[in-house]
């Protein structure tokens, strides 16, 4: 260890000192960490026995549905399909999405895949992490990284709050009615799903003091900006010279639709392919991306 660490030293050494702008973002890379990021722990363990419930009741769906031993095996679930007349040589995520988008999905298998995505999902991990890290003054640190990307970004650990899942689309506008339903240990309205409802309202676990509010900024398509600019693509300049949406603009020639007709979800569904462009996406992830 001795060893290893002079020739680390002596490496760095070479390299010269940090540039003075790198040493202020780890200072304050410490100042944001320190101050933490402020749960509801209510909301947290409330929603966390929901998910529970909701997966033993889906679980029990999936066993008497695939008559499999242990519907969490994914090497029994694929025997299953395979029964069925549908083969899966994975049931990632990905796949899984590939999948149901698909017309000749048998479907009872359809059936079961949307039953599996119900309890795969990371929204009990979240609520157990948070617990598992929070401060006794209801404070969780030490979830960001600097430069834990290749790029420089920072990274997410433990919950890993810059990567949330956002609401569903069809319960944008109930997001409140949730959260509160939730943190007062309420039933949900009888036509909402638990584990979607659930699942939406993950970022109401960030919740501002009693008297004080949370404040959130950012830089508007700064990715696409940037990567427009270094690739020196003139078209892309144009877009934002007018004041355009990269991604509706991109959707004009991915959808084949007029700019004013790309709605929010088509935007949202644009984003990544469009940003996976932009970091080296290939063509078959373009291509499953579009399926």
């Amino acid at each position: 260890d001795d060893e290893a660490m002079r020739a680390a030293v002596l490496k760095l050494e070479r390299r010269g000192r940090l540039p003075a702008s790198e040493r202020r973002y780890t200072e304050l890379d410490s100042i944001i960490n320190e101050c933490g990021i402020p749960l509801d722990l209510t909301f947290i363990a409330n929603a966390k026995e929901m998910t529970l419930g909701s997966d033993t009741v889906a679980w029990g769906k999936l066993k008497e549905l695939t008559g499999c031993e242990n519907p969490n095996s994914a090497a029994q679930l694929k025997g299953w399909m395979k029964e069925q007349g549908y083969s899966m040589a994975s049931l990632a995520k990905e796949t899984v999405t590939i999948a149901l988008g698909l017309e000749d999905l048998p479907p009872i298998v359809r059936e079961m895949l949307e039953l599996h995505e119900t309890v795969s999902g990371a929204s009990a991990k979240k609520f157990a992490c948070a617990q598992a890290m929070v401060s006794s003054d209801g404070l969780l640190r030490n979830s960001l990284a600097y430069y834990g990307a290749h790029t420089g970004r920072w990274a997410g650990r433990g919950i890993q709050p810059q990567n949330l899942a956002r609401p569903s689309f069809e319960l944008e506008g109930r997001i409140d009615e949730i959260t509160e339903c939730i943190r007062s240990g309420q039933p949900l309205a009888p036509d909402l799903d638990c584990a979607d409802a659930i699942r939406s309202t993950v970022r109401s676990m960030i919740r501002a003091p009693e008297g004080m509010m949370i404040v959130a900024s950012d830089f508007a398509g700064i990715e696409s900006r940037i990567s427009g600019w270094l690739a020196g693509s003139p078209a892309m300049m144009e877009i934002y010279q007018k004041g355009l949406d990269g991604y509706k603009s991109f959707g004009v020639v991915y959808l084949h639709k007029a700019y004013e007709l790309i709605t929010k979800q088509e935007r949202t569904f644009l984003k990544p392919v469009f940003l996976g462009g932009c970091f080296g996406m290939g063509w078959r992830t373009l291509q499953a991306n579009a399926k």
